[in-house]
């Protein structure tokens, strides 16, 4: 079985991998629209405000952003993500490969999204903290980041260990567990025709204020607080998501 090296972060190679868009295609892209929706009225913005998706994968939320009129640039480390979200581009929709640690325009975004849990990949807090403070460094003056996390009370409370399911001929075996303040999920993949994989997905386990120190200290202020992608109240013990909307 092939496996990543320890000299690899999970990130690169599992999200590079064709078998992580595979495990991930029953993601809503309704869903994702719905969010949106609700997140651009609640903020009243005028067009053309110029938004930024750290982290956008293939380009599910940007793409329906810059369908509203907006200047949008997605970015993400997987370049085989970014190679099929580019097929997508138009006058007001770009996408590049970047790191999120790296501050790609400075003070020029009226929103940063970070969506999907996508944020606490690194062992070390300090790299998350270089992370926060990038996101908040790219904002204008008055700019919003939006902020959306699993809810980690509700993923313990209901953690489900084991999972075995088979999509177009290939079995994934996937193993969930709670260690040294890290949320591991073990991915083992069974391909008739390519082998056998293993890949692991691992994100810090952060609560509600856990999140809200890292982008105070990024030096940006809590406007809200949210639940699920209705932008409905948030409950520790029932909630699916945790949404901050945070203003510089």
């Amino acid at each position: 079985m092939i496996e990543n090296t320890p000299s690899e972060n999970w990130f690169e190679t599992w999200f590079a991998s064709p078998y992580y868009a595979m495990l991930y295609a029953h993601r809503d892209d309704k869903e994702a629209e719905v969010f949106i929706d609700n997140v651009l009225q609640y903020l009243t913005l005028n067009v053309p405000a110029k938004i930024l998706d750290i982290a956008c994968g293939e380009g599910r939320h940007a793409t329906y952003i810059a369908s509203k009129g907006y200047d949008v640039l997605g970015i993400d480390l997987s370049k085989r993500s970014i190679d099929i979200a580019k097929h997508k581009q138009h006058q007001n929709l770009q996408f590049s490969v970047e790191d999120m640690r790296t501050i790609v325009k400075a003070q020029y975004f009226d929103i940063v999204f970070n969506c999907f849990t996508s944020f606490g990949y690194f062992e070390a807090h300090d790299e998350n903290q270089m992370v926060a403070d990038a996101f908040a460094a790219q904002l204008k003056e008055g700019g919003y980041l939006i902020f959306d996390f699993l809810n980690i009370h509700k993923i313990i409370r209901k953690l489900v260990p084991q999972e075995l399911t088979t999509i177009n001929n290939i079995t994934f075996s996937i193993t969930r567990r709670i260690e040294n303040g890290f949320i591991i999920k073990t991915i083992k993949v069974a391909d008739p025709e390519h082998g056998e994989r293993a890949f692991t997905e691992k994100v810090a386990a952060l609560d509600k204020n856990n999140i809200a120190h890292f982008f105070k200290k990024a030096g940006l202020k809590l406007e809200a607080v949210f639940g699920n992608y209705l932008l409905q109240e948030y409950n520790e013990e029932e909630s699916d998501r945790l949404i901050y909307i945070f203003k510089k």
